[in-house]
């Protein structure tokens, strides 16, 4: 029951990206962009180094921070429509307002689409498993710290695919050196 609920919600997020008219956010994209983020994962994990603990920042001691970044892979692009997100905005003014003027609007739409499904009660063992709560429904999901954990995570690193937005680029690069102090250094 458990591998068919997880079978069943990847199947519903894949055709999320069978859009016809969109012939690059499709779901060979959304399976290479899964392959490519879990190797990336395994690749850190077998360099880790013993005295820089830093080196993977907790990736191989977190079990949820891992299915989120998997999470992030398979959902990151459900729902596309194959325009930009400038042009999205243009069009459905809505949009922008109803995320609180953030054009990142895939973005948005690909994480409501995830949420929304695996919010089901067809994947109520499925969410029992990955945010250890309780099956017979006496700890909400929502007010689970392993969900809300998951969650910002997932928005995060969604949130971060959006390559054309300035802030998003910006806060990228100012976690990235935060992380990597001596990235862009030149050695002497």
């Amino acid at each position: 029951s458990l591998m068919l609920q997880l079978e069943t919600f990847v199947t519903c997020m894949l055709y999320g990206y069978h859009n016809k008219q969109n012939p690059f956010h499709n779901y060979q994209h959304a399976y290479h962009v899964v392959i490519s983020a879990n190797k990336f994962i395994e690749s850190m994990l077998l360099t880790v180094d013993p005295d820089n603990p830093r080196h993977v920042f907790g990736l191989g001691s977190d079990p949820i921070l891992l299915m989120a970044l998997i999470f992030s892979a398979l959902v990151h692009d459900v729902g596309h429509t194959g325009v930009s997100n400038l042009q999205r905005a243009e069009d459905e003014e809505e949009l922008v307002t109803k995320y609180n003027g953030d054009t990142s609007l895939h973005e948005h739409h690909s994480l409501n689409l995830a949420f929304d499904e695996l919010a089901k009660d067809e994947y109520e063992e499925l969410r029992s498993i990955m945010f250890l709560h309780d099956p017979n429904g006496n700890l909400p999901i929502e007010s689970n710290h392993h969900f809300d954990a998951f969650k910002q995570m997932v928005w995060e690193a969604v949130l971060s695919t959006d390559i054309a937005s300035p802030a998003r680029a910006e806060a990228a690069k100012f976690k990235y050196f935060d992380a990597f102090p001596t990235a862009g250094l030149d050695e002497e």
